[in-house]
């Protein structure tokens, strides 16, 4: 087996409150101490859409109008050593964010989703599934 330099886990971390700077901070040490080199963060209430460098990694995040109430959001982290490897980002919406990566020859395509929960209405989760 080849060394990639990057490790992969399939998992799902839900992330209230990344928009308050402590949580934000303290959620990214978790990931660095844990070697995440990409994850995705769902219900991170992040308003707007930006890319920005914390710490270790660089976060691409889609959220709501700055305008409205903090909910949704959805970012991706990855780690700053593998910046070269990102082509391109796409902000679908607040529950959606695209990530195109070239890595060891390979393009590789990270979609970041929230999903609505069950105490979502029906007309939510219907937009959702048409999205």
């Amino acid at each position: 087996m080849r060394e990639t330099g990057w490790n992969y886990w399939k998992t799902t971390w839900q992330t209230k409150k990344v928009y308050e700077y402590w949580y934000m901070e303290h959620t990214f040490s978790k990931l660095d101490r844990l070697n995440f080199s990409i994850a995705v963060l769902s219900e991170t209430k992040k308003k707007g859409r930006e890319i920005e460098e914390v710490g270790n990694y660089i976060h691409i995040y889609s959220g709501i109008n700055k305008e409205v109430r903090a909910k949704k959001g959805v970012s991706q982290v990855i780690r700053k050593k593998f910046k070269r490897c990102i082509k391109e980002w796409e902000y679908i919406n607040e529950s959606l964010v695209q990530v195109e990566l070239k890595m060891m020859g390979n393009d590789i395509v990270i979609i970041g989703v929230y999903s609505p929960n069950d105490s979502s209405s029906d007309e939510e989760k219907l937009a959702f599934m048409t999205t």
